[in-house]
């Protein structure tokens, strides 16, 4: 390629650095045998050249890098090695394994990337820099040291780890698809080598395409990445995937200290809030005190956090990590027995190097568990027209049956083979065979072919995974066809694994007929698949357990007041409150407390508190739906502050007492001559009071009308006077309406109809002047009313005439 150049690789090869002095090169250095992968990668490193090395998952590739760094420091040559690490975890880890061993390292990250750090390093002060591609392509200090021809000397070489995250992880790491530009950058070349376990044939083209890499000085070490050692498993999901109960295998319920360890696991999810809920359901598994034994390991952890939980890990603190990608590639955890993928949301590549965290340890075997939807089984998909109902001119353009038109491969691509039908005299086992090369040759033509997902709504929306893609190797692999006979041949035609090397134990150790024992086949046989022996995975199955449907409360329509948004209120403020206690401050502040209680089944707490739908756990669980491992951990607080507070339907009213009216007369009805005059109250003319009359009043039985003359004593009973009863008068006007102005007032003192009255005129006054000469004392003292019984008659007047006296 024109402007590509690459160093000049050594005549002599590695000089003098035969594969039994490389390996006791390791074993003195770092206090491991190195394998024939790694001792020829090493080499072909030490030569100049650039490396392509595909090797299984805990086969070492760390390893042979770092032996041919220490090649060149056997040589006195003054070298230093850069490693570009996808995970910043997994560097940390790798430079304390070097300073262990006494070479000195540095992991640069955006924590510490300083111009003090990058002059350290420009001075030599480190042998072994580790870095990822975002400081590797964008930092200042590190950009001006690449044109230093005196510094990119003593580079040995440029090691990609986790060299598929070139091609897969570009469309989010863009820098990753740049890192080929440093072929241009610097001015002395350097090899570079892409190690890693998971590179497919068509993958092997495309890193060589980005990273400029020319064939003819390019080293291909690629072996086989099966894993025999690791047991394969698909599993439908029992339970509804948001349930989590089909991860109950990974710990007994209510585990104790008397009991054995549950076996260390990983569950790896594509969701960060689907691996926290998958621990919080596994922790009501536990009893509270043994709910640290479960974590979670994703990118919103904290980098103090995650070193943390893998120490614990390693420790057997922990039982296990409900993690994502960001948990690592090339952890070096040795005892990791069952690693699970929860839903089928993930490459094959990437589902391949999540398996391979299982059993890297010498002589471990371990389990890989694929849990699918049923969504994602065959017999879920749907199922077009059978053959005998298409209509004649459709036939022509009829798609291939079975797994042909399932795996969407056009006409020309596959060979259909006749159906011999049940009067055939081929042999049963010749027609599988047959049927299984055409299916195997048509696979891996296929897999070498982009893997695209279809044109659905569904996967296309923005952000969301794509999912299963029909006719994948994932797809394959869990929908494997009838004929064939074990889950394996799936990896082993997308890797290409029948065509790389697989005899690589053999060629490590001469002296042993079986080969090496490190990396060669496992002593102890492990189960090979569910297909191959369904009879062993079946500790892994969770038994189906129908609970009885409960169909929550209809709540009637009501008004809501002042209480319910009062308590609505304060449910928020338990939410919150709640929230922090159960998930953290990190955790809230990142995703929210709608994590612990969405907002949806808050309103329903509401209405249930309105209607007092809710007076236990049960109920809750009911009446919300709210998820059952929340119910457990924290529904007793929440009851207990629903019943802490009387719903307005509940609360007893205080009615005030009834009101006693006086039984009062109708209004008579308006008269059709006119408005009539009210009717002056009824009083008795002898004492004045209401209620009676002089022929009825208690001082005319008391004292008969001959005894009240001017001899008789005046009565003892207390009356109104004269001017009482004038000013009485006055104080009562007759309130007349509009236009109404010329209408008499009532008259004092009236008896009789509305048409008349009997009046004792205001008059009278005058004459109980005009008398009093003649009168005792007290008599005129004690008032009008005993004056009564001396006045002469009366004059009748008419209601509408004016006052007048005789």
């Amino acid at each position: 390629m024109p402007g590509v150049h690459s160093r000049p690789v050594s005549p002599d090869g590695p000089g003098n650095w035969t594969f039994d002095r490389i390996r006791q090169l390791g074993i003195d250095k770092l206090g491991k045998r190195p394998c024939w992968f790694q001792i020829e990668a090493a080499k072909a490193i030490y030569s100049g050249l650039d490396v392509i090395g595909v090797a299984p998952t805990g086969a070492g590739k760390t390893l042979s890098f770092w032996l041919a760094l220490l090649m060149a420091i056997e040589d006195e040559k003054d070298r230093m090695l850069f490693i570009v690490s996808p995970l910043n975890v997994l560097a940390k880890q790798q430079v304390q394994d070097l300073l262990e061993k006494g070479i000195s390292a540095v992991a640069i990250t955006a924590e510490n990337a300083s111009s003090e750090l990058f002059r350290d390093v420009a001075k030599g002060e480190y042998r072994v820099i580790i870095t990822n591609p975002e400081i590797l392509m964008e930092n200042d200090d590190l950009a001006k040291l690449w044109k230093k021809g005196t510094f990119t000397e003593q580079i040995i070489a440029i090691v990609f780890d986790e060299g598929h995250c070139i091609s897969q992880w570009g469309k989010f790491r863009k820098n990753y698809l740049a890192v080929g530009m440093l072929r241009y950058i610097i001015t002395d070349p350097v090899p570079f080598y892409v190690a890693t376990a998971t590179l497919p044939p068509p993958m092997v083209s495309e890193t060589k395409r980005l990273l400029h890499l020319q064939p003819d000085h390019t080293e291909e070490i690629l072996c086989s990445n099966d894993r025999p050692d690791i047991s394969l498993m698909v599993r439908p999901m029992t339970y509804p995937a948001s349930s989590y109960q089909d991860l109950d295998f990974l710990i007994p319920r209510n585990w104790n200290e008397t009991m054995d360890a549950p076996p260390k696991f990983l569950v790896f999810f594509d969701d960060i809030q689907e691996a926290q809920a998958a621990v919080t359901y596994l922790q009501t598994r536990l009893r509270e005190v043994y709910h640290n034994k479960v974590d979670w390991f994703h990118s919103t952890v904290s980098q103090d956090g995650r070193e943390v939980l893998v120490e614990q890990l390693k420790r057997g603190e922990i039982f296990g990590l409900c993690c994502t990608d960001a948990f690592g590639m090339g952890l070096d955890l040795s005892d990791v027995d069952i690693v699970v993928q929860y839903k089928a949301t993930c490459t094959f590549c990437s589902l391949w190097q999540r398996f391979g965290r299982a059993a890297r340890g010498p002589g471990k075997c371990g389990v890989a568990i694929l849990l699918v939807e049923k969504k994602d089984l065959a017999e879920a998909r749907k199922v077009t027209e059978p053959p005998d109902k298409v209509p004649p001119d459709k036939k022509a353009t009829q798609q291939p049956r079975g797994w042909a038109r399932a795996f969407k491969i056009e006409d020309d691509d596959i060979e259909i083979l006749p159906d011999p039908g049940p009067s055939s005299n081929h042999d049963d086992s010749t027609i599988v065979k047959s049927e299984l090369e055409a299916w195997m040759s048509n696979r891996r033509e296929h897999y070498r072919k982009p893997e695209i997902a279809p044109n659905d709504v569904t996967n296309t929306k923005k952000g969301k995974n794509p999912g299963l893609i029909p006719g994948s190797a994932l797809d394959d692999f869990i929908n494997v066809p009838s004929f064939v006979r074990c889950r394996r041949l799936i990896p082993q035609l997308y890797f290409a694994n029948d065509k790389r090397r697989n005899d690589t134990h053999l060629l490590c150790d001469n002296h042993n007929p079986e080969g090496c024992e490190r990396c060669g086949p496992p002593l102890e046989k492990a189960p090979c698949c569910d297909l191959c022996d369904a009879a062993k995975f079946t500790r892994y199955f969770v038994p189906l357990v129908k609970e009885k449907i409960v169909r929550r409360s209809r709540i009637a329509e009501y008004t809501r007041g002042r209480e319910h948004q009062e308590f609505e209120d304060a449910l928020y403020q338990w939410r919150d409150d709640m929230a922090l206690k159960q998930l953290g401050e990190h955790l809230v502040a990142t995703q929210g407390a709608k994590l612990f209680l969405d907002d949806e089944t808050l309103s329903r707490i509401v209405d249930c508190w309105a209607a007092s739908k809710i007076t236990n756990t049960s109920d809750l669980r009911k009446e919300t739906g709210w998820a059952l491992n929340w119910v457990r951990k924290a529904g007793d607080s929440l009851v207990e502050f629903v019943l802490s507070s009387t719903p307005p339907s509940k609360k007893k009213v205080t009615e005030p007492p009834p009101v006693t009216l006086p039984d009062l007369a109708p209004e008579p009805a308006p008269s059709l001559q006119g408005p009539s005059r009210k009717r002056a109250p009824y009083r008795c003319r002898g004492c004045g009071l209401p209620g009676h009359n002089i022929a009825t009043c208690p001082d005319r039985e008391n004292k008969p009308l001959a005894e009240t003359g001017p001899s008789s004593e005046p009565p003892t009973k207390k009356v109104k006077t004269s001017a009482s009863a004038s000013k009485a008068s006055a104080t009562q006007k007759h309130k007349s309406k509009k236009g109404k102005e010329n209408q008499p007032p009532t008259p004092m003192f009236t008896q009789g109809s509305s048409s008349g009255a009997i009046v004792f005129a205001p008059v009278i006054s005058s004459a109980t002047t005009e008398l009093s000469s003649g009168l005792p004392s007290v008599m005129v003292s004690s008032g009008l009313p005993s004056f009564y019984h001396w006045l002469p008659p009366v004059t009748e007047i008419s209601a509408n005439s004016s006052h007048s006296t005789s």
